[in-house]
C-alpha cells in the first residue's frame, strides 16, 4: 500500500482519483505522444494477463504482443505501473486467488490449479509472499480483512474502478471462468 502512495505522490492519476479510463496511466498535466502510446501498450498487455491469468506468461510473450524489444517492454512497463510486468501479473493472480478462496468453495490446490499453478505448496509460498497471509488463513479472515488485502495487492490500484478494463476485474468472482 505504501507503494500505491509512493506512486500517487510521483504524480501518476489512479483510477480511483477520479481521472477517468487513462487515469492509471496518464500524469497529472497532460500525456504526450510518447507516454500516450506507453500507455496504449502497457494497457493492451495488462487486458492480455487479464485474459491469461492461468497461463505462464514470459516479458518476451508480452513484448512480442505489443511490437516491441523485451527490454524496451520491461521498462515501459514499469515506467507506466511503478511494477515489473510479471510482478504484476503475479498480483493479478494472487487477487483472483483471493477471490476464489473467499468463496470458500475451492481447496487452495484447486485454486492453484486453476490460476496455473502445478504445485499448491510453491502457490501456497508465493501467496504470502504478496498477501502477508497464508491461504488457509486468508479463508478465514473476517471479510473486511479480506477486502483489505485484495485492495493491497492490487498493483497501484490500476484495476480497482469497475469501468476500467471493460468491468473484468481480476477480483472479481463473476470473472469469466469464475464463480
Amino acid at each position: 500500500m505504501n507503494h500505491l502512495l509512493e506512486i500517487e505522490n510521483a504524480g501518476y492519476a489512479t483510477a480511483e482519483s477520479g481521472s477517468g479510463a487513462s487515469g492509471a496511466f496518464a500524469r497529472f498535466g497532460g500525456v504526450g505522444p510518447k507516454e500516450g502510446s506507453e500507455r496504449t501498450r502497457a494497457e493492451q498487455s495488462i487486458r492480455y494477463m487479464l485474459e491469461h491469468l492461468t497461463e505462464r506468461l514470459s516479458v518476451t510473450q508480452l513484448a512480442a504482443l505489443v511490437h516491441v524489444s523485451p527490454s524496451y517492454f520491461f521498462a515501459l512497463f514499469k515506467r507506466q505501473t511503478g511494477f515489473a510486468p510479471i510482478d504484476f501479473f503475479i498480483h493479478l493472480r494472487m487477487c483472483r486467488a483471493c477471490a476464489l478462496l473467499e468463496t470458500g468453495s475451492h481447496c487452495v490446490k484447486e485454486v492453484a490449479a486453476e490460476l496455473g499453478y502445478e504445485d499448491a505448496f510453491y502457490f501456497s509460498r508465493l501467496f504470502k509472499s504478496v498477501t502477508g497471509v497464508a491461504p488457509n488463513e486468508f479463508r478465514f479472515l473476517p471479510e473486511q480483512g479480506q477486502q483489505a488485502i485484495k485492495l493491497a495487492v492490487l498493483p497501484m490500484g490500476i484495476l480497482r474502478d469497475e469501468a476500467r478494463f471493460d468491468g473484468e476485474l481480476c477480483c472479481r468472482n463473476d470473472l469469466r471462468g469464475g464463480e
